[in-house]
This record gives C-alpha cells, sequence and structure tokens, in this order.
C-alpha cells in the first residue's frame, strides 16, 4: 500500500471480490415494540410490576408510583 496514495483501484476492486464490500447487514426483523414489550418477561420485572399492584391495593400510592416508574426506565433503557 502506497502511504501518499492509498490503495490502487485495480487492488481495491481485486480485495472486493475475494472480501466483499465493507457493510453489515441490517437484521432487523423483530420490530422495536416487540422487543420493548418482550422486557417485561423478565422475573425481576415481574416481582418489581406485582409489587407496585400491592403498593396500590395497600394504597401506598407514592410507593407504587415510584416502582412503577423505575421498571419503565429499566425496561426503556434496556
Amino acid at each position: 500500500v502506497d502511504l501518499q496514495n492509498g490503495l490502487s483501484e485495480f487492488s481495491v476492486s481485486q480485495r472486493r471480490q475475494v472480501h466483499g464490500w465493507n457493510e453489515f447487514v441490517a437484521d432487523n426483523t423483530e420490530p422495536v415494540w416487540k422487543k420493548y414489550l418482550d422486557q417485561f418477561k423478565n422475573p425481576l420485572i415481574l416481582l418489581l410490576l406485582a409489587s407496585a399492584l400491592v403498593s396500590v391495593l395497600t394504597k401506598e400510592y407514592e410507593d407504587a408510583v415510584s416502582i412503577a416508574v423505575a421498571v419503565l426506565i429499566v425496561v426503556t433503557v434496556a
């Protein structure tokens, strides 16, 4: 490789024939909303949601909201 001019066109075409183009193939077969909902299958998330429900039933609304917000943050970030 010439440090001043880089690869020649011939060398580039040869390398592309051997190795292909320098591209990634996007594999987005699963929609984003499905990936988001799949996060709620995590047992720890389910436990936290159950805790939020118990907090609502015991009229501890501040705790329920805090737990629900924490779950939404974790699920959104993950």
